[in-house]
């Protein structure tokens, strides 16, 4: 087994904004600008080097071709990712358009499972050691 840190994995960059909730802006210019991100994060990167998510997935891209190769040739890849990076990991895997990539949903309780030679995507619920596992096929969308 080898890990392995990839950079095009981080999150997205939110530029001058990284670090910071929304809560804590004081001045409109900061919201104004936040809330325009918000409105169309598929399109819109944050100033100070933020990312939108066409930028994302051009870095995303290359990754997930590498992994399925990975996949191909020893039979398994784990990727480990945040939410808008694991939406567009799905997007790639799944043929999606930015717009049904971004419409992907992740909770902290999910896992994708990718199955290459079916191109298939499992979803897996696992909520808590009191309660069962659940497994759907497909993914879930907001």
């Amino acid at each position: 087994m080898r890990l392995e840190q990839k950079p095009e994995l981080n999150e997205v960059g939110l530029g001058v904004f990284e670090g910071q909730h929304e809560g804590d802006f004081f001045d409109d210019f900061s919201r104004t600008c936040y809330q325009s991100f918000l409105d169309d994060e598929v399109n819109v990167a944050l100033p100070g080097g933020g990312e939108s998510l066409k930028m994302v997935d051009s870095r995303v891209r290359p990754v997930v071709a590498s992994c399925i190769d990975s996949v191909m040739n020893t039979g398994h890849v784990l990727i480990v990712g945040h939410r808008n990076i694991n939406k567009m990991i799905i997007k790639n895997l799944m043929s999606l358009s930015l717009e049904e990539g971004y419409l992907v949903e992740h909770e902290n309780s999910w896992l994708y499972l990718f199955a290459p030679q079916t191109s298939g995507v499992y979803m897996v619920d696992i909520p808590s050691p009191q309660e069962p596992i659940q497994v759907y096929f497909g993914y879930m969308q907001q």
